[in-house]
């Protein structure tokens, strides 16, 4: 049964790439993975292969799925008749799996993602590349109809992972980077939901003596005050709070 333990190995092999490959490109950042990706193409030892971090990372979950369901046919062809040699067996590739196929890989590339992602990042591509087709199958099975809302969601979330990788590495201070998402939130922003009703406007009428109109605005909170004559419809100017 040497073919089994190959086969068992190889799985194992595939899990421990790919599980280190995701969480080195998770943890060393877009923004320093672009700039290593733009070294790349500047000294041509090859093309830009981690412009879209979250295909990659697809194509690394979609690889180890795979490997599991060939781990599990392998498992399958094992002669049903040593039903013990069989449970032996898969109990020590759940074993070795989860040992050195997902927690030391992961732990090894938490500890050093900027030197585990720029050597598996290759690989990620071949197995986004590889995993190409049963992605556009399932992109195919779940397109449906969108809104413009929904079409604009893809951007929006690209911009705020960009935003959380910025902070992450120093490129910007949260509360810079908190008014760039704000700005980003404010394009989903309704006119009704930033429009004061009608009968909540604070409004001082132009006829009111300077002293009245002052002590209403120091005690209404408002900065901007509207002026009227006779009705709201007719708004002869602004006076200021100092």
């Amino acid at each position: 049964m040497m073919w089994l333990w190959l086969a068992l190995a190889c799985a194992i092999l595939i899990l421990a790439v790919e599980n280190a490959g995701h969480a080195a490109l998770r943890l060393a950042g877009r923004i320093w993975l672009r700039h290593w990706s733009g070294r790349r193409r500047q000294v041509g030892t090859g093309p830009d292969a981690s412009g879209d971090p979250d295909r990659l990372a697809e194509g690394a979950k979609i690889a180890m799925t795979m490997a599991v369901l060939a781990a599990g046919f392998a498992l399958g062809a094992y002669p049903s008749a040593d039903k013990k040699g069989l449970v032996v067996t898969a109990g020590i590739f759940l074993t070795c799996a989860t040992l050195f196929g997902r927690w030391i890989p992961r732990l090894a590339a938490s500890r050093w993602p900027h030197n585990f992602a720029p050597a598996l990042t290759p690989l990620l591509e071949l197995s986004a590349k590889l995993a190409a087709p049963l992605r556009g199958i399932s992109d195919f099975l779940a397109r449906a109809p969108k809104s413009l809302e929904s079409r604009n969601t893809p951007f929006r979330e690209d911009v705020q992972k960009l935003l959380r990788d910025g902070e992450s590495e120093g490129a910007g201070k949260p509360d810079e980077l908190d008014i760039i998402g704000g700005v980003m939130h404010f394009g989903d922003t309704v006119l009704r939901d930033v429009m004061t009703p009608r009968a909540e406007i604070f409004a001082v009428d132009a006829s009111e003596s300077p002293l009245d109109t002052a002590r209403r605005a120091a005690t209404s909170g408002y900065s901007r005050i509207p002026v009227y004559r006779e009705s709201l419809d007719e708004i002869v100017g602004n006076a200021a709070r100092l």
